[in-house]
């Protein structure tokens, strides 16, 4: 999310074969390589692939969520830019008024959407003390699962799935909600 601090989820590819491809002016080379397991780890290639399957379903995620975020700031600021528009083009005064207040519910909205997802903080000191996040818990899961070996436990499916089922009850009460009010805008502009 622009001007907001980055979730951090980067999927490592499990051990298995792979290829690089590069291409410059037209011409291309291939390179076959492989990726092995740590000869120091005890744990199967299906459980290295399930690991990599579950990270992606992550990044999967919280892709879906940064880009349901930036919609959301989108239309905030597409309604704003209609009130400045009202306002530069000589509105009537009660229609102009009855659209500000409208908008600056909108954007009262999105931002509430926007925090839910990443800290809104202004400063170092805010974002540490504002909750954690849906995308800062990804990102804090995503750190472990790269700086741990072995499989991925089960408590963090689950704490995954609890995380999925919040972002899907954010995105379900703030479609509700930013539905109904731009319909009474459309109602206030036209």
């Amino acid at each position: 999310v622009p001007g907001r601090p980055p979730t951090a989820i980067m999927p490592i590819v499990p051990p298995g074969e792979y290829q690089a491809k590069l291409t410059v002016d037209g011409e291309s080379e291939t390179q076959d390589f492989k990726i092995l397991m740590s000869p120091k780890e005890a744990y199967t290639q299906e459980q290295a692939d399930a690991k990599f399957a579950f990270w992606m379903e992550m990044y999967e995620v919280a892709e879906n969520s940064t880009s349901n975020v930036i919609q959301a700031l989108k239309t905030r600021d597409e309604v704003l830019a209609r009130v400045e528009e009202m306002e530069s083009g000589g509105a009537k005064a009660g229609k102009l008024k009855k659209a500000k207040a409208q908008a600056e519910v909108i954007a009262q909205i999105a931002g509430e959407y926007e925090a839910t997802y990443v800290s809104t903080g202004r400063t170092l000191a805010e974002v540490i003390n504002l909750p954690a996040t849906i995308l800062f818990k990804m990102s804090f899961m995503s750190g472990i699962i790269d700086h741990s070996e072995g499989p991925v436990t089960q408590s963090m499916k689950s704490e995954f799935q609890g995380l999925v089922k919040e972002a899907e009850a954010a995105d379900a009460a703030y479609k509700a909600s930013m539905d109904a009010e731009l319909a009474k805008f459309e109602k206030a502009v036209n």
